[in-house]
């Protein structure tokens, strides 16, 4: 199956990977310094050569037993960048500590009015940085129980601060191609005068959810849609922004990992199921994709997931804290102290669940690897 992109076709796509490549960087040196800025702020990792047990930074942290890869992603993350050295249970501080705020001033300097203020940079990494500031502010309060996730994600209830990351060039791009594929494959299967049957797992604030139904009612594609999430509150918040809008969309609760045919679902119900940025945060994805597959169509049925395939210091920092981020049970098909799972794994997991891969375009292949997400698309 061949998918035209329309941003693959534009001159400025190399310079719009340049720019999201540089702007990962940006955002994980962001992430570094406001985390270790966060705990300085505490009292710890202040002064260099001052000598911890991690058994003693552990209780002193007072993580809750769900955040202890948190924990340890945070070791690792402070000691990758050489701000404390690890020696058995050992930790020492190094001289870096002591220059956090002034890197951190030159750094946010650079993307306020320097090099990084630029129209393009900001796309890419100004929503993100909004968000690393709310979460990194609350990260000790929220892992240790004193706070709820919520909290730090949506401040006073707000949603516009993670809406807008789906917003960013980085998803605008990804949105594209997973719209791209569903409106081929969307038109392919009306030419047999039905009706085509979606499903969105983890819908979310609808990041995929705006382009993918601008796009079925501009294509005049007959078609029923089904908005799940696991919160209540996140269809109600669906239904607010579609209902007046779209008369072909459905909202129902759904939590992946437990059987569907027990919430409601009907077994090969849907002919193709999206899952956006949403399947790392279930318990076990082989089981996961067990429970999809019975979903969807017996033959002629998609799934298209679209995942990020990196792991990312600004990401453990804000979704990091929320629940789903380490509930995942099957450690051996992820990144360490990671939910996430490589472009490698995610292949030969669909391939075990006997889907069948439509191998993307090489131009797309060339968009994961720059952009540390990727989109999988498999056939029943």
């Amino acid at each position: 199956m061949s998918i035209i992109h329309t941003l693959q076709e534009k001159d400025e796509q190399a310079l719009l990977h340049n720019t999201i490549s540089e702007g990962k960087e940006i955002l994980s040196r962001y992430a570094q310094l406001k985390l270790l800025l966060h705990l300085q702020e505490h009292g710890f990792f202040a002064k260099k050569e001052i000598r911890y047990s991690l058994k003693s930074i552990k209780k002193d942290f007072n993580f809750l037993e769900k955040y202890r890869a948190l924990f340890l992603e945070i070791i690792n993350i402070l000691s990758d960048n050489e701000y404390i050295l690890i020696t058995g249970d050992a930790i020492v501080t190094t001289k870096k500590v002591e220059t956090v705020q002034s890197e951190f001033n030159i750094l946010e300097s650079e993307i306020l009015t320097g090099s990084y203020s630029s129209e393009d940079f900001q796309k890419v990494i100004s929503p993100y940085i909004k968000l690393m500031n709310s979460t990194s502010a609350l990260l000790l309060q929220v892992a240790s129980g004193k706070l709820g996730y919520l909290n730090a994600l949506f401040p006073k209830g707000d949603k516009t601060i993670v809406e807008a990351i789906y917003k960013t060039n980085i998803q605008v791009l990804y949105n594209t191609i997973v719209t791209g594929y569903t409106a081929q494959i969307a038109k392919t299967l009306q030419q047999t005068n039905k009706t085509v049957r979606i499903l969105e797992i983890g819908a979310g604030t609808g990041g995929t959810t705006t382009p993918m139904l601008e796009m079925l009612k501009a294509a005049n594609i007959s078609t029923s849609y089904m908005y799940t999430d696991i919160s209540r509150g996140m269809l109600r918040f669906g239904k607010s922004k579609f209902n007046e809008t779209y008369d072909f969309i459905d909202y129902k609760t759904l939590n992946i990992d437990q059987d569907p045919l027990t919430q409601g679902f009907e077994a090969n119900s849907f002919d193709i199921i999206i899952c956006s940025n949403v399947l790392h945060a279930t318990l076990n994805i082989n089981e996961t994709l067990a429970r999809i597959k019975e979903l969807l169509a017996s033959s002629n049925g998609y799934l298209i997931v679209n995942e990020v395939i990196e792991k990312l210091d600004f990401n453990t920092i804000t979704f990091g804290l929320t629940d789903g981020w380490w509930k995942y049970t099957d450690e051996e098909n992820r990144k360490s102290y990671s939910p996430v799972l490589t472009q490698q794994t995610w292949n030969t997991l669909l391939s075990d669940a006997n889907l069948t891969e439509i191998t993307p375009s090489q131009k797309t292949k060339e968009i994961y690897q720059t952009t540390s997400q990727g989109v999988f698309m498999y056939k029943s």
